[in-house]
């Protein structure tokens, strides 16, 4: 096995990138690194009206931030399983 660079971005680098500027639905689903790519949302300018974050492979305090932050912006907050679904 070899390590290999591969090039990466931000999300919102990426949004910008391709001139997004609305989400209807924002779906995470990373592997363990959902909290990472999560977190880079800005809701207040994009206010998606679906939300879901598979949390299965995170750990305890990043599914609380999860919540934590979708709470604060007015989301209502709901779990399925491995996943939080959230509602503006």
């Amino acid at each position: 096995m070899r390590d290999i660079e591969v090039p990466s971005e931000t999300l919102q680098t990426l949004l910008d990138r391709n001139g997004i500027t609305h989400i209807d639905a924002f779906l995470v689903d990373c592997e363990g690194a959902d909290w990472i790519v999560f977190e880079q949302l800005d809701l207040k300018r994009y206010r998606p009206g679906m939300i879901k974050v598979e949390v299965g492979a995170l750990p305890a305090a990043e599914i609380g931030q999860v919540v934590v932050k979708l709470k604060t912006s007015g989301y209502q907050v709901g779990f399925q399983a491995e996943d939080i679904w959230a509602f503006a």
